[in-house]
């Protein structure tokens, strides 16, 4: 990362990298960066929709006040392709701080395989549905499994 007058920019090796590299898709983010992922939202499935896209009470932001959401029901039971049709796509990328190591990147088959094993660890440990646990981990790929 570069950073400049106290911004952090991505380096132009990065840049390369990115998938996204239609000019259209920046200018839209920039004009009205709310709106921008407000419209991106709309397109998942939330048990709750939000009130309130962004709210900043400096030094705090929120995105997406009160919206309740799921990601691997999103991934995994509300997709309208089905696993089987998605199960080779990249489904996480994972890009590690220190520029030295590799990224991860994990298929939608992978991470819904690692799902489910812990789910079933979870449930071999005595947990039942709407216990509540807590994992403290680092920020690795398995935070979102």
């Amino acid at each position: 990362m570069l950073e400049k007058n106290g911004l952090y920019y991505p380096t132009k090796e990065f840049q390369k990298r990115v998938w996204q590299n239609d000019k259209k898709i920046y200018e839209e983010a920039n004009a009205d960066p709310v709106k921008f992922w407000e419209k991106l939202a709309e397109d998942i499935f939330w048990f709750q929709k939000w009130n309130k896209a962004f709210d900043h009470n400096p030094p705090y932001f929120q995105w997406f006040v009160e919206g309740k959401i799921n990601i691997t029901s999103n991934i995994f039971e509300n997709n309208s392709l089905g696993l089987e049709d998605i199960r080779e796509k990249t489904a996480l990328i994972w890009e590690p701080e220190p520029i030295d190591e590799k990224a991860i990147v994990l298929t939608y088959g992978e991470l819904f395989e690692k799902v489910n094993k812990l789910a079933n660890a979870l449930k071999k440990s005595g947990i039942q549905k709407g216990d509540r646990v807590g994992i403290y981990l680092p920020i690795i790929p398995e935070v979102a499994i």
